[in-house]
């Protein structure tokens, strides 16, 4: 099995200097949550880490509290 982790930043942290850095900023999100996983005993060679963009309407304060997330998926 395989288990994808995907961070998301919102497009809020995206417009802090270059779009790269909210790319990185979700990167480290998805990293963070797979070494936790790998602590838990779940195999680094199962893991797969990615970036999303912001999918939430983000004109409201919980749209862009809910693009600041990490997603798990699991499958083969």
């Amino acid at each position: 099995s395989r288990v994808r982790v995907i961070g998301h930043a919102s497009a809020t942290e995206k417009t802090i200097g270059t779009s790269s850095e909210g790319t990185d900023l979700a990167l480290a999100r998805a990293d963070a949550v797979a070494k936790t996983l790998i602590s838990m005993g779940v195999p680094a060679k199962a893991l797969e880490t990615s970036t999303g963009g912001a999918t939430y309407d983000e004109s409201l304060e919980t749209g862009v509290a809910a693009n600041r997330r990490v997603a798990i998926y699991i499958g083969s």
